[in-house]
């Protein structure tokens, strides 16, 4: 059994590709559940700044060491942890939790602690899109590849 809090202002509208992002909130919340173990807590939050909206899902699970938190968005080095139920993963997920984020024009970064938790932070543009921004997220990912 696992508490689940919500805190967020139904007003806040951000800049972003739904389907992208909606997968990024659903990798965070699905790794929160994999390392809280039961009793744990997620909060899901987010708060409007003057220009961006900051979403935070954080969890009291496990939490992750110095070490390893260093690895969690690099593509050049293979990382992953057992969950709690020794669920196994990829270390996939957020390598592109940080490329979606980054495609809507925002930054995700990760804070936590060994035995207390972890919270992982992704600021996005807030409000209608942006002037200076004419390409959509499907473009940018065409772009992407192409160039590599």
């Amino acid at each position: 059994q696992i508490e689940f809090v919500q805190g967020y202002d139904d007003r806040i509208h951000i800049y972003a590709d739904k389907p992208t992002i909606t997968t990024v909130i659903r990798n965070l919340v699905s790794n929160a559940i994999k390392f809280t173990p039961e009793k744990g807590v997620i909060r899901i939050l987010a708060s409007a700044q003057e220009n961006s909206v900051t979403i935070q899902i954080e969890d009291t699970g496990i939490g992750i060491g110095p070490n390893d938190l260093a690895k969690l968005f690099r593509i050049d080095v293979h990382h992953t942890t057992e969950g709690t139920n020794k669920e196994k993963g990829t270390g996939l997920g957020l390598i592109l939790c940080k490329e979606f984020v980054e495609l809507n024009h925002g930054s995700i970064s990760v804070t936590s602690k060994i035995g207390e938790g972890s919270r992982f932070t992704i600021v996005l543009p807030q409000g209608n899109k942006p002037e200076t921004q004419n390409k959509s997220v499907e473009q940018e990912i065409i772009n992407k590849e192409t160039s590599n």
